[in-house]
């Protein structure tokens, strides 16, 4: 979301890089207070699973959603239709943390726990090619579409991020520069449905997580211990390191 979001707020609604970036709180700025509540939560009732199963079904509502965002789009709009999908990944990051922690052995819980950021960040750069053949694809499909991007398509569709800067140089009541504009905001579409599938896969394989015990004591090779110096002959008392 935060990879594609920023093309749409260039190449559809015109902003600038920085203004892009200013664009994206709606989804950035929820993360945050949505991950300490969650945190605060679950902590205090010793239960994770109902964040884990809102936190996806926020997040494929709200990648759904996006699929709204169109050319002409008002800011209100698309300020509130962006929420939604900021505070389901906001919930996400805390509570999938809580449930590698809870379903694991303390012999593998440091194993797990690295597993887990690792394969997530794996994950997003998946996301981000896969998410590019798909825009891709779907752009030339629209492009070609319009009678004076004729022969063209192929050609502009060979990097879909550039094509932002071919339509900021274009006059702005050209009908060049409206056709882009439109197959951009198009191409976007499928896109947010293919996020929205994989989040919806998702959200159903975390109903079937188990209800387990965060409680536990922690039994572990690598943490500190606390152990006696030898004292030196002649001396009294033990002097803990």
């Amino acid at each position: 979301m935060l990879y594609y979001l920023p093309l749409y707020y260039e190449g559809v609604k015109d902003l600038s890089p920085i203004m892009a970036g200013v664009a994206v709180f709606p989804q950035t700025f929820t993360v945050t207070p949505a991950s300490i509540t969650v945190g605060i939560l679950v902590t205090l009732t010793g239960r994770f699973r109902w964040s884990l199963w809102a936190g996806w079904v926020f997040t494929t509502a709200g990648t759904g959603i996006m699929y709204l965002l169109d050319v002409h789009t008002s800011t209100v709009k698309w300020i509130f239709l962006n929420l939604l999908g900021g505070l389901g990944t906001g919930m996400l990051f805390p509570s999938m943390g809580f449930a590698i922690q809870a379903s694991s052995s303390d012999e593998n819980m440091s194993i797990a726990v690295a597993m887990f950021s690792f394969i997530r960040s794996v994950g997003q750069a998946f996301g981000v090619a896969i998410g590019g053949v798909i825009f891709q694809n779907a752009l030339k499909k629209e492009l070609a579409k319009f009678a004076v991007l004729e022969g063209r398509a192929s050609e502009l569709t060979q990097d879909a991020v550039a094509i932002v800067q071919v339509i900021k140089g274009l006059p702005k009541e050209s009908e060049l520069r409206m056709a882009l504009v439109e197959g951009y905001a198009k191409a976007l579409k499928p896109v947010w449905l293919a996020m929205m599938g994989f989040a919806a896969a998702a959200m159903l394989l975390a109903f079937a997580t188990e209800k387990l015990d965060i409680n536990r004591e922690l039994k572990t090779e690598q943490g500190l211990r606390e152990k006696k110096k030898q004292v030196p002959e002649g001396e009294t008392g033990d002097v803990k390191a």
